[in-house]
């Protein structure tokens, strides 16, 4: 029988833990090929940016944080990474365990577990072109998540149950009515009209038991159901990672909605927040 214990992964950036490329100039065909990879991106949706720690390509996508590096060529050697976790020492042994079950069954995606206990998802391939790049880029989305998914099946299975949100409490919640830029339409706590309602912003006073980097999902309903996005995550309307002191923070989420009032019309809403599937406070609230 495979041991239980109890799972204290944090979400953090690859700069502090998954150093799978070193920071280098990049050529000027490089350089171009990275231009077209963020074209590409900006169309499909996405906003990326140059991370000049090793001048990746870093963007979100449905709340995770990716990182797409151009190596040299030609073909190209193309790194894509997702956000690692960081285990303890005592639990480095089970992630170790957890990784090479994973690599032993999963096509491309590879796992590693790095000596400053990091585990580190990534997609490794050889490219020619941008069009090829293109040609795959959601295959190896999708196979880079359902590595990161099984990964956190088999750890569990040596480990426990995943950090749970008994480690968060949230005590109060704050809405605003803000613009696409994140400006200040309605103050925290006034009280949300339709006629200029635009983004309805969250801001959590939350205290977490232990340091660290955590995924809040967040379920927005309407008077009609609950509102989703062509980029939702899978039973909730969206996603942030936020890093949280151990201790009482208090922090703000994305706003929901568009940027065209008036985006809500007059009635009950409630906002739903989650860690790790479980469910951390319910905010309900009028729009008048």
């Amino acid at each position: 029988m495979k041991r239980r214990l109890v799972l204290l992964s944090l979400i953090i950036s690859v700069g502090f833990l998954c150093a799978t490329v070193s920071a280098a100039e990049l050529d000027s065909k490089q350089l171009a090929f990275r231009s077209e990879v963020m074209s590409f991106l900006r169309e499909e949706g996405f906003a990326p940016r140059i991370d000049t720690s090793d001048e990746s390509v870093e963007f979100k996508r449905e709340g995770h944080t990716y990182w797409i590096y151009i190596g040299e060529g030609s073909p190209y050697y193309i790194t894509v990474q997702r956000a690692g976790i960081s285990v303890s020492e005592d639990e480095k042994a089970s992630a170790i365990l957890a990784a090479n079950e994973c690599n032993a069954t999963k096509k491309a995606a590879k796992i590693y577990v790095a000596s400053n206990n990091s585990v580190c998802f990534v997609v490794e391939s050889f490219t020619r072109s941008v069009e090829d790049f293109k040609y795959v880029y959601y295959r190896t989305m999708r196979v880079l998540d359902a590595a990161f998914e099984q990964f956190h099946e088999e750890f569990n299975e040596w480990e426990g149950s995943g950090l749970s949100s008994a480690s968060l409490t949230v005590s109060d919640v704050e809405l605003a009515n803000v613009d696409v830029n994140g400006n200040i339409i309605t103050e925290y706590g006034k009280t949300l009209y339709d006629f200029n309602s635009r983004y309805t912003k969250p801001m959590l006073t939350i205290k977490a038991s232990r340091a660290g980097t955590y995924t809040i999902y967040v379920k927005h309903f309407t008077p009609t159901g609950m509102s989703t996005g062509s980029d939702s995550p899978n039973g909730y309307s969206y996603s942030d990672d936020v890093e949280l002191t151990e201790g009482v923070n208090v922090i703000q989420l994305s706003g929901w909605g568009s940027n065209t009032p008036p985006k809500w019309s007059m009635g009950d809403y409630r906002m739903e927040f989650y860690c790790n599937g479980e469910l951390l406070y319910t905010k309900y609230y009028t729009i008048y």
